[in-house]
């Protein structure tokens, strides 16, 4: 998988600004590049987890059709811990065929991308290209 720096400096942005809480949304494009960053309002009352409401979803799916790009991942931040999937991510993570990003700020920001499956999590590889 690959995403451009642009991209990324973009998805770090959004997690900035929505400090402390946990910043959320979907990552699209075609194939095994990441081309898009579409971020939703984290609608959960606590700072340790996220939350959004289904027609907000749905409409984060209408604008990836109208940009046409695939669903790769659902991404959140971990605005104080590192970018490893915590039991409740495992567990309410919406479906095996969508992998998981998690980008850390608790030192300098880091991104991780999983394939959640069975109850576990596998690592994918990827690489920011300038």
């Amino acid at each position: 998988m690959k995403m451009s720096s642009d991209l990324f400096k973009h998805l770090v942005m959004y997690a900035g600004n929505d400090l402390p809480r946990e910043s959320c949304g979907l990552l699209g494009g075609n194939g095994a590049e990441i081309l898009s960053v579409i971020p939703l309002k984290n609608e959960a009352g606590t700072n340790r987890q996220f939350y959004v409401k289904e027609e907000n979803v749905q409409a984060a799916f209408i604008r990836l059709n109208e940009i046409g790009h695939d669903l790769i991942a659902i991404y959140h931040s971990h605005p104080t811990s590192n970018p490893i999937p915590s039991q409740a991510d495992i567990h309410f993570h919406p479906d095996e065929s969508v992998k998981m990003a998690i980008l850390s700020l608790k030192d300098k920001p880091q991104l991780k991308i999983f394939q959640i499956a069975g109850g576990q999590y596998f690592e994918i590889p990827y690489i920011i290209m300038d």
